[in-house]
């Protein structure tokens, strides 16, 4: 039976860990055959060491942007808030100290909102991370209509706002 059922959707498809072991890149292998990453950071002080992950909400993007290497694939897909919150406990199979889960991966998180809202829920809950407000950031290139409705709906969730560039003009033409 456990050949044929699984509890998970996803798997992991290959790790790759930097030299100094601040960072590991997990490949994970969506039901579908499809793949995303996701990245485990580690911040060390004296005192503590911080662990985040950067998870992935969509299969390439559809925002294009010139210097982004998802964006250069083209949009492929949606990710479910099962794939998204997976992520996050692969990563934490590996740090169970996680303390802090960013959308920065692959895709516009904003242009999966159902999915990401309800992941950030998954996030927040008790039963499942149990992160405190503010430990979970949505980073997005600027989908304004949903900027606010994200406040709104899961006010818990931080936002970050990828400008990469000092004026609208440059702005535009690189994205």
């Amino acid at each position: 039976v456990e050949a044929t059922l699984s509890a998970r959707a996803c798997a992991v498809a290959s790790r790759h860990d930097s030299a100094d072991g601040s960072t590991t890149k997990l490949v994970v292998r969506l039901r579908d055959g499809r793949e995303v990453e996701t990245v485990v950071m580690r911040h060390g002080t004296l005192r503590s060491t911080r662990v985040s992950v950067c998870v992935s909400s969509q299969v390439g993007c559809a925002m294009a942007c010139s210097f982004c290497a998802t964006g250069t694939m083209g949009h492929s897909g949606d990710l479910t808030a099962g794939e998204i919150v997976e992520q996050a406990l692969f990563a934490k199979g590996l740090e169970p100290k996680l303390r802090n889960v960013v959308f920065m991966g692959m895709g516009e998180p904003l242009n999966n909102y159902r999915a990401v809202l309800d992941a950030c829920a998954a996030f927040f809950d008790d039963r499942l991370l149990a992160l405190r407000a503010g430990r979970v950031t949505v980073s997005t290139v600027g989908v304004a209509p949903r900027i606010e409705a994200l406040a709104a709906d899961e006010p818990r969730a931080s936002l970050a706002l990828s400008l990469h560039a000092p004026t609208q003009a440059q702005r535009v033409a690189i994205m």
